[in-house]
């Protein structure tokens, strides 16, 4: 009965372990993705308008699905678009 005891409590302890794990990663993939967003902000968005002037500038909606998504940066690649 002391070895069924252990068994599960060590399964436990795994399962507390792991979840503290995930979200620590999840944590650390939060911060990375405001890291990032932060670089874009102070970076990136203000150069845009320079480059939309120039005509250099293709959006694609990144929220379609993937299908469209692929088609879309094709056609920019290809110069289609």
């Amino acid at each position: 009965m002391q070895t069924l005891f252990l068994q599960a409590q060590c399964c436990i302890s795994r399962a507390i372990c792991s979840t503290a794990m995930k979200q620590k990663m999840h944590s650390a993939k939060l911060q990375q993705l405001r890291t990032r967003m932060a670089e874009y902000r102070a970076k990136t968005a203000p150069i845009l308008p320079i480059y939309e002037a120039r005509g250099l500038v293709k959006r694609v909606d990144g929220m379609a699905d993937i299908g469209h998504v692929t088609a879309a940066i094709e056609a920019i690649l290809d110069g289609k678009a």
